[in-house]
Parts: structure tokens; C-alpha cells; sequence
């Protein structure tokens, strides 16, 4: 009887839900933009960073924090962080100071509680190993079931933790400006509990801003994220895309998320854990979103600026291991790097190992491959390439001495692997190289269909998503690789993408406003 009551109740909250938001979308929401919040003016020139460890997410504020030492010195620049970051932050100051030594340190502040991926896996969701699905509807039925903990994965006593570290060091610090992580939910929430300008400055792109689009077509016209469909949406996907929207949103409104809000509050935090504040019209959102090259929508909210690939590298390749460029100068170069989170199970690394045995029987290139496993095995998986690497045509690494930024920079790497990380495919982007992607998760797919959709890449192993075979792999990279009018006409875009990226960096754009904020407090 209960249940039979339950399932009428949560397909009416499903219904209602898919009304309100398909009614606020139609409007873009254009109403929000005249509503302004109360703001306390800090100390001049002073911005203090507030950042998750892993790198998809904080690539970007290093990459944005050098360029405020390099281009705008009197910027007193604050870092709050976990421990795992901290030599990270120590080397972008280090190299802030060198590219310009009027530049002031930057001050490092800990935050005193897990950081966000040990959270993540205590909650149940392991990109190296759970987070690992399949496009379409049933690759997104984990996804949308654990939003909640992707959103924020903090017990509620860590979650507090966190809150009154990041609350102590704005009242301590005073800054003008808080740039913030879209994912360090904790930090969101003391800043706008203090009442303080803020910049959001997230490495991902558009898909944020689907909701404002008119005519609802988030529903019709946009992928959804996670269902890797293909852009412009044929019709005959649309039923499914609307499906796939549905149970996102059903899994939001029935996020059960009461408890965690009640204690939270009753320490004083005013709203928690509400993520309809997650995008507010009155503070600055900066994406590394490049229109040529980014989901193509018709409506951005007025305070949104995408200002291109935000990349860092603290030097030159051959500043940085002279080896290593010099043996990327002797032929072209394939570069294969998954990420900093990933790891090879054994059978990807065989997958893998096997594509790469094909390419180099078919071309001139080299290789230069990292892998880091996944579990204890064994070497076979690369047996059959000892040939290779004795000629020193491939080189197969567990970390990489140069920043991967500064490797696709590298005038004969010709194609870049990735796994279609946001800062992978914006490094590459920028670099102008093209992309072949092997896509795992969530929004992976999304820039897998970019790169297809804007003529710059390839999809690998698409069939047979997340999981791989040698000749799905090494299809991809010859496609790439080839001299036909196709593979051509690839890298001619990939060029003529990266000379308009490089025209002003994204890092350059991201520090200017930041700096404007601090000038001005405003």
C-alpha cells in the first residue's frame, strides 16, 4: 500500500519538478540578472583562492593564479587547500617569482579535512574504478543516482570542517575577491555566508548553462550529459535524451540531503548544501570555454565569460627535462596521457599496448606513453613492444617529467590521447593538435562529441564504450595520422582552432578579470 502510494507521489514531485525548471528555462531566467546581493568590500588587491586537490578542477586556478604573479605583481595572492596540493601551489609561486620578480609570493593555508576524491570514495564513487561507464541510458544510471556526492561528498562533520576553515580565512585575510572552486561546496557557502564578491572559475565549459537556453532545448536539441548522444541531437535520440534529463532531475528532487542540511544549519551555516545557488547572477563565472569549440548554445547568463584554454606549464618542455624534448625532436610524436586520476586495469593496458603495436608497424611516429596501473600484474601486457622500446621508438613512463601542457606545446607531438578531461582536450585545443579520446565517464563524452562534431578529433572505441580493443585504438589514431584529405583536413583545423586560442591565452584573460575584481572590489 505504501509503495503503491509512493510511486504517484514521486512521478507527480517528477512532473512538477520538469514544469517549474521547462518554465524558468523558457525565460532564461532574465529576471535573475536585476537582483544584486549585498557585498563586503575587503582588503585591495588581495584574492584569495579556494580549491580542491585534483587536478581536473584545479589546473585551471594554478594556471590563473601564475598569471596574476606574472602579469599583475601587486596582486597579493592567498591559497586555502588541501595538503596533497601544496607543492603544486609552492612551484607556481616558484615560477610566478622567475617569470616576473616583483611578484609576491603566494601565502599557503590548509584546509584540515579530507580532500575531495577520498571523500568521493568513501561515498561509494571511484573514478579509477565505479565512475567508469558507458554512454546512453544505462552508462548514466550511476551517474544520476550518486549526483548528490559528486556535487558534494563530504560527510556533514568534514563538510563543517571545511566551512569553518574557509570562513576563518576570509575573516582573516579580508580579501577583495574569492575565486572559487564549483565543486569545494563548503567554501561556496562560507563565502557567501560572509557576504563577499566571488569568481567561480571552473574548468568545465557550457553545460552549466543548458537550463537558460530558449525554447527548452536542453531537452531537444543538446546532449544530455552523460548519455555521450551525438550533437546536433537527431530526433530520433530525443525521446531517450528527455528520458535521461527526467531522471537526473528525479534523482535532484529526491536527494535526500534533510539531515545533513538540519546539523549544518544548526552550526550556522545560513543555506547549505543547496545547489540551486550554485550559479548566482551577481558574481563573475569564468569558463575556459572556447565558443569555436564548445558546446555551440545561443544564451549565456551576462556575468559568464568563457575565455579560452586555460593551461599552465611552469617552462618550456626542454627547460624541464632537455632529454625528453630532445628525443620528441627526432620524429613525430603520439602523446598517451589518461589523466591524472586514471589507472590501466590490465586489460586496458593490453588494449592499449596492442593499439600502439599496430600504429608503429604502420608509421613513422614514436610514442610516448604514461601509464600508472591499477592493482599488481605483471609486464606481459607490453611484451610485445620490447622491440620498439629498444629502438627507442616508444617510451612508456608511470609519470611524466614535463608538464603535459608543455609536451602538446612541443612542435612535433602530432596528436594528443586523453580520456577527454576538460583540461586534456582544452591543453591540446590550445596547442593545436588533434584529439583521439577514449572517454570513461560523465561529461568525457561530451568533449569526445566535440571533437567529432567540430572536426578536430576522434572517438575511439566508440562501440564499445568505456571498454576498449586494440584495433578500435589504433583505427582512431591512423585516422588522426593519415595523409588522406581527411586526416589533412584534421590537423588543419586543430591548427587554425589552437592560432586562435593562442591569440590571447585563456590563463592572461581569467587573471585580468580577477586582478579588476581586487582593484576594484566590484
Amino acid at each position: 500500500m505504501l509503495q503503491a502510494i509512493r510511486r504517484p507521489l514521486a512521478l507527480l514531485a517528477l512532473v512538477g519538478a520538469l514544469g517549474a525548471i521547462l518554465l524558468s528555462y523558457l525565460t532564461n531566467n532574465k529576471e535573475l540578472e536585476n537582483h544584486l546581493f549585498k557585498q563586503v568590500q575587503g582588503k585591495n588587491n588581495t584574492v584569495l583562492f579556494l580549491s580542491n586537490s585534483n587536478l581536473g578542477y584545479s589546473n585551471v586556478h594554478l594556471a590563473t593564479a601564475f598569471a596574476l604573479l606574472e602579469k599583475h605583481p601587486s596582486v597579493k595572492i592567498h591559497y586555502g587547500m588541501f595538503e596533497k596540493l601544496r607543492p603544486r601551489v609552492e612551484r607556481v609561486s616558484e615560477y610566478g617569482k622567475r617569470a616576473n620578480p616583483a611578484a609576491q609570493p603566494i601565502s599557503i593555508h590548509l584546509l584540515h579535512s579530507e580532500e575531495y576524491i577520498v571523500a568521493l570514495k568513501t561515498r561509494g564513487v571511484d573514478p579509477e574504478s565505479s565512475l567508469i561507464t558507458g554512454p546512453g541510458w544505462a552508462g548514466g544510471a550511476f551517474f544520476h543516482r550518486n549526483f548528490r556526492w559528486v556535487l558534494s561528498p563530504w560527510l556533514q562533520e568534514d563538510h563543517l570542517d571545511i566551512y569553518r576553515d574557509c570562513a576563518d580565512l576570509i575573516n582573516t585575510i579580508d580579501p577583495a575577491v574569492v575565486v572559487l572552486d564549483p565543486i569545494l561546496r563548503p567554501a561556496i557557502e562560507a563565502t557567501q555566508d560572509a557576504d563577499r564578491l566571488y569568481a567561480v572559475l571552473s574548468p568545465n565549459t557550457f553545460e552549466t548553462f543548458l537550463k537558460y537556453q530558449p525554447w527548452a532545448k536542453w531537452l531537444w536539441k543538446f546532449p544530455a550529459v552523460t548519455t555521450g548522444y551525438p550533437y546536433p541531437l537527431p530526433w530520433t535520440y530525443i525521446p531517450a535524451n528527455i528520458a535521461s534529463w527526467a531522471r537526473l532531475i528525479y534523482n535532484i528532487v529526491t536527494m535526500d540531503t534533510a539531515e545533513a542540511r538540519q546539523f549544518l544549519k544548526s552550526k550556522g551555516i545560513k543555506d547549505p548544501l543547496n545547489f540551486d545557488e550554485h550559479h548566482r547572477v551577481d558574481s563573475p563565472w569564468i569558463t575556459q570555454a572556447m565558443r569555436e569549440a564548445a558546446l555551440p548554445i545561443e544564451y549565456l547568463p551576462p556575468n559568464v565569460s568563457a575565455v579560452g584554454p586555460i593551461v599552465f606549464s611552469a617552462a618550456p618542455a626542454e627547460q624541464q627535462d632537455a632529454e625528453l624534448a630532445q628525443w620528441i625532436s627526432t620524429a613525430p610524436t603520439v602523446l598517451i596521457n589518461l589523466g591524472s586520476m586514471f589507472m590501466y586495469t590490465e586489460e586496458r593496458a593490453r588494449a592499449m599496448a596492442g593499439g600502439i603495436k599496430l600504429v608503429l608497424d604502420k608509421t613513422d611516429v614514436q610514442v610516448l606513453w604514461k601509464i600508472k596501473k591499477a592493482g599488481v600484474y605483471g609486464d606481459e601486457f607490453r611484451e610485445e613492444l620490447e622491440g620498439y622500446v629498444d629502438e627507442d621508438r616508444l617510451r612508456i613512463e608511470s609519470w611524466l617529467t614535463v608538464d603535459p601542457a608543455a609536451l602538446v606545446y612541443e612542435e612535433n607531438v602530432v596528436a594528443s590521447v586523453h580520456h577527454g578531461g576538460a583540461n586534456c582536450y582544452h591543453e591540446a585545443l590550445s596547442a593545436g593538435i588533434p584529439h583521439v579520446i577514449l572517454p570513461l565517464w560523465a561529461d568525457l563524452f561530451d568533449f569526445a562529441t566535440y571533437s567529432e562534431y567540430y572536426g578536430i578529433g576522434v572517438w575511439a572505441c566508440r562501440p564499445t564504450t568505456p571498454d576498449w580493443t586494440a584495433e578500435g585504438i589504433a583505427e582512431a589514431l591512423l585516422k588522426v595520422l593519415d595523409n588522406g584529405e581527411a586526416g589533412v583536413a584534421m590537423r588543419a583545423e586543430a591548427r587554425r582552432l589552437g592560432e586562435i586560442a593562442r591569440a590571447r591565452p585563456g590563463r592572461d584573460a581569467a587573471a585580468q578579470i580577477i586582478a579588476d575584481l581586487a582593484g576594484t572590489g566590484k
